[in-house]
C-alpha cells in the first residue's frame, strides 16, 4: 500500500524521476532489511541505485524526498555512513483506502470486495468483522476499523476451498492465520509502523518463508536476531 500512496501523491505533486527512482530503491532496501527504524547507506552505494556517477544527482534527488517529507537523513561522522528513515507515505496520505488504479473500473472494485467471492456467507462477514474490531481493540483502542480494514483483514486471514467433486466453493479464516495477522500488528506497533504497508509487508516476507504459525514466526525471528547478534 506505500507504493499505492507514493504513486498516487506522485500524480499530484510529482518529483524528479530521480528522486521518485531513488524513493523506490530505498524502499526495496528497507523490506529487504525487513523495515528497521534506521538504516545505513553511503554516497557509492547511494549512487549506484539510481545508476549515476554523480554524486550531486544523487543528493539532489535525497534532498528531494528530505523537503518532501518522505525521508529523514543524518549525516555520518568520522567515517561513518549516513542513516536514513522512510516516511510512511500511507500515513501521510491519511487513513482513507486508495483509490482504484483504474477509477471507475468494475472488475478493479469487484476484486476488492470480499463479498464477491465464491464462497463468502454472512456467517463469515461477522467472523470478519469480530476478528477486525479484535485487532483494534489490541491495537488502536478507542478507534473504530472501517470497511477498508475488513478488506485488508480478509485478504490476509482467508482460505477458499473448491471441491471438485461437488463445485462448490467455500471460504475460511483459520486461527493460525488470525494469529499470523496478530503477530503482523504487533511487528508494526515495535517498530512504530502500525499501518497496512507495513503490516501486509510482513505477511508476505511470512509466507515466503513458509512461515505457517506464529510458533514458527517467533523462532525464526529469534534465528534472525541471533544470526546478526542483535537484541530485540
Amino acid at each position: 500500500m506505500e507504493h499505492r500512496a507514493f504513486a498516487n501523491r506522485m500524480r499530484r505533486t510529482p518529483l524528479s524521476m530521480a528522486a521518485q527512482l531513488l524513493w523506490y530503491k530505498l524502499m526495496d532496501l528497507a523490506n529487504s532489511l525487513r523495515w528497521p527504524e534506521h538504516f545505513a547507506l553511503d554516497n557509492s552505494r547511494l549512487c549506484t541505485m539510481i545508476n549515476t556517477t554523480a554524486k550531486r544527482t544523487a543528493i539532489s534527488a535525497r534532498q528531494e524526498l528530505i523537503d518532501g517529507g518522505y525521508l529523514d537523513f543524518t549525516p555520518g561522522i568520522k567515517g561513518r555512513p549516513s542513516t536514513y528513515h522512510l516516511r510512511s507515505v500511507e500515513e501521510m496520505e491519511g487513513w482513507q483506502p486508495p483509490p482504484d488504479d483504474l477509477e471507475g473500473d468494475f472488475l478493479a472494485e469487484f476484486k476488492e470486495d470480499p463479498t464477491s467471492y465464491f464462497g463468502y456467507t454472512e456467517a463469515l462477514g461477522v467472523e470478519l468483522a469480530e476478528t477486525t474490531a479484535h485487532l483494534w481493540a489490541e491495537f488502536f483502542p478507542g478507534k473504530t476499523p472501517g470497511p477498508y480494514d475488513e478488506k485488508r483483514t480478509f485478504f490476509q486471514i482467508m482460505v477458499q476451498y473448491h471441491d471438485e467433486e461437488t463445485d462448490e466453493w467455500s471460504i475460511s479464516f483459520p486461527e493460525e492465520n488470525k494469529e499470523l495477522l496478530g503477530y503482523a500488528f504487533e511487528q508494526g506497533r515495535k517498530r512504530g509502523k502500525l499501518f497496512w504497508g507495513y503490516i501486509e509487508s510482513v505477511m508476505r516476507n511470512l509466507r515466503d518463508c513458509g512461515i505457517k504459525t506464529v510458533e514458527e514466526a517467533y523462532e525464526n525471528e529469534e534465528k534472525f536476531y541471533e544470526r546478526r547478534g542483535w537484541n530485540k
